[in-house]
C-alpha cells in the first residue's frame, strides 16, 4: 500500500500541469455541488416560511362543488379541537359591467370573501393598509368591491362607480394595492374582485351548471402546525372526504 501512494506521489509531482489542472476540476466540482445543495436549502426554507401566508390557512379543502352539509359537518367535529378560525371563499368567472360613462364590459374573477379572510398574509386596498373586520364592513355592510388595479385600468372605473355583477350593482370602494394569495394562485384568466360572500345569492351567478370553486380554510392551533400533525390532519382528512374531486393542501 504504502508503494502505490509512493508510485502515485511521483506521478503527481511528475505531471504538475495535470495535477493542478485535475485538482483545480474536483474542487469546482465540489464547490458547485454545494452551491446547489444550499440553494435548494435556501429555497425550500423560503417556502416553508411563507407557505400559510401563500395559501392563506393551514389547511385547506378545495373543489369544484361545495361541501355537503354532511360532510362539512364531519370536517368540523374532526377539527373542532384543532381550529383557531376558519373562512369560506368561493370563486368563479363571470362577466362585469362598468355603470359609467365609458359602459364597459369583461371577463373578471370574482371573489367572495367573509370577515375572517385571509387568516394568513394580507390584503392592502387602496392607500387603507392591512385589510381587517373594520375594512371588511365597506364590503359587507352595503354592496360595494375592491377591484384589481388592471380591472380599473382596462374597464376605465373609478372609486366610486357602479360595476354590474349579475343582478347586483356593486360600488367600487377601493383598489387592491396587494394580495398575499396571488402568487399562490398563479397567473388568471381575468383581473380580479372581491366581493362580501353575503351577496352570493342576490348576484344570482351561481345555479345549477355554474362553475366555481369552494375553498374552506383553516387556522390550526400552534401544536398542530408541525410538518407531522399537518400531515396525519390531512390524511385524516382524506379519509373523511372521499371524493377525489375535493383536495385537501
Amino acid at each position: 500500500m504504502r508503494l502505490l501512494f509512493r508510485i502515485a506521489f511521483r506521478e503527481l509531482i511528475n505531471s504538475k500541469r495535470f495535477s493542478l489542472l485535475f485538482i483545480f476540476n474536483l474542487a469546482l466540482g465540489i464547490l458547485g455541488f454545494v452551491l446547489i445543495h444550499s440553494f435548494k436549502a435556501s429555497v425550500n426554507n423560503t417556502l416553508e416560511s411563507r407557505s400559510r401566508i401563500l395559501l392563506g390557512s393551514d389547511i385547506s379543502l378545495a373543489g369544484r362543488r361545495g361541501l355537503e352539509e354532511k360532510e362539512y359537518g364531519l370536517v368540523q367535529e374532526y377539527l373542532k379541537d384543532k381550529v383557531t378560525a376558519s373562512s369560506e371563499v368561493v370563486e368563479l368567472y363571470s362577466m362585469g359591467k362598468a355603470l359609467n360613462d365609458k359602459n364597459k364590459s369583461r371577463l373578471v374573477l370574482i371573489k367572495m370573501i367573509d370577515q375572517q379572510y385571509p387568516l394568513y398574509g394580507y390584503l392592502k386596498i387602496d392607500t387603507t393598509g392591512n385589510a381587517n373586520p373594520e375594512s371588511f364592513k365597506t364590503i359587507d355592510s352595503t354592496a360595494k368591491t375592491w377591484i384589481s388595479p388592471e380591472l380599473a385600468y382596462q374597464m376605465k372605473i373609478k372609486i366610486g362607480e357602479d360595476l354590474k355583477l349579475g343582478e347586483q350593482v356593486f360600488s367600487v370602494a377601493g383598489i387592491i394595492e396587494d394580495d398575499s394569495s396571488s402568487s399562490w394562485r398563479g397567473v388568471g384568466l381575468a383581473p380580479k374582485l372581491y366581493i362580501s360572500k353575503k351577496y352570493k345569492k342576490s348576484t344570482k351567478l351561481i345555479s345549477f351548471g355554474s362553475v366555481a370553486s369552494y375553498i374552506y380554510l383553516f387556522k390550526l392551533k400552534k401544536e398542530f402546525r408541525t410538518k407531522e400533525q399537518l400531515k396525519l390532519i390531512q390524511k385524516d382528512l382524506l379519509k373523511i372526504i372521499s371524493d377525489p374531486a375535493i383536495r385537501v393542501m
